[in-house]
């Protein structure tokens, strides 16, 4: 008997209250740190230790990510991620299906 592989929830997005308090961060430590240039991607990557794809993909607010991805954005910028900051984008979907 094989066993199956644990499948990854790649299901949430940003919510716009998530988007605001994680841009406030980010733009704050773009002043004190970066002299209030944006930070690359690759400088985010290096922060946050996720991959450019998945940092494009949290900016972005529209292709699902995993919540762990999320955890390590927020913590990036001496955050912490709480349920109204990220919607399961699943959820979303089965409500539009009903409709």
């Amino acid at each position: 008997m094989q066993q199956q592989k644990a499948r990854r929830n790649r299901g949430v997005i940003l919510t716009p209250k998530g988007w605001e308090r994680f841009q406030a961060a980010k733009i704050q430590a773009e002043f004190e740190e970066n002299a209030g240039d944006d930070f690359t991607l690759e400088e985010l990557s290096d922060r946050m230790g996720l991959s450019l794809q998945t940092i494009s993909r949290t900016l972005g607010r529209e292709e699902p990510v995993d919540k762990s991805s999320l955890q390590f954005a927020f913590r990036a910028f001496g955050l912490e991620l709480c349920k109204s900051h990220h919607k399961c984008v699943e959820a979303l979907l089965l409500i539009a299906r009903h409709r």
